[in-house]
């Protein structure tokens, strides 16, 4: 498939958070989606499985979350529950973001762990969207700012970084493998904003 071929992803594309019911579903997609990338880090289904198997946070001191974002996700016969968010489609999949966050009150931290976006798909604001959805939920956990680390190499992910207000805060001498590379530690500050519930 060429970038061409790829459909107008705001006229189909749909990014929500994966939901507990859906960890069997979810897992082997993104493990794939993940090895496919050149920069996502490539987890086992069994790192993956805390960002999909748990619910809200109910008082815990962390919390985990994937978000996907499915292309068509009303084709293929996918159900719409809970108003018009479909749930259970994940075989359009074609990028995914995972975030944890610890709570402290005033103080918490959140971290960008992992993302990928299919290479067809690029460039096509899709990261910016899985991206706000992740910084949307890492408020409503009350985190006060959040890190992700970075290849030194990967100038579009940068560049996407600095787009949402992040900065570079730090260098990770050879922190990434296959191939060797440093990596940029980056920053973003949020806004507190009161958890509810």
């Amino acid at each position: 498939m060429t970038p061409k071929d790829v459909p107008n992803p705001a006229a189909g594309l749909v990014v929500r958070r994966a939901e507990p019911g859906e960890v069997e579903a979810v897992l082997d997609p993104v493990v794939k989606l993940a090895k496919a990338s050149a920069t996502a880090a490539c987890w086992s289904r069994e790192a993956l499985y805390p960002y999909v198997a748990t619910g809200e946070a109910g008082g815990v001191l962390q919390a985990k979350a994937i978000f996907l974002a499915c292309a068509n996700p009303s084709a293929g016969g996918a159900a719409a529950v809970a108003g018009d968010r479909p749930l259970g489609m994940v075989d359009g999949m074609v990028g995914f973001a995972a975030f944890s966050t610890i709570m402290t009150v005033g103080a918490g931290e959140s971290t960008l762990e992992n993302m990928a976006v299919a290479g067809p798909w690029q460039k096509q604001g899709i990261g910016g969207r899985l991206l706000s959805a992740g910084l949307l939920w890492c408020r409503a956990q009350a985190a006060a700012r959040v890190f992700l680390e970075v290849r030194e190499s990967n100038r579009a992910a940068i560049a996407l970084y600095e787009r949402a207000g992040f900065s570079v805060v730090g260098n990770r001498p050879g922190y990434y493998r296959e191939p060797l590379e440093d990596g940029l530690q980056m920053r973003k500050v949020l806004g507190l904003v009161a958890r509810s519930g």
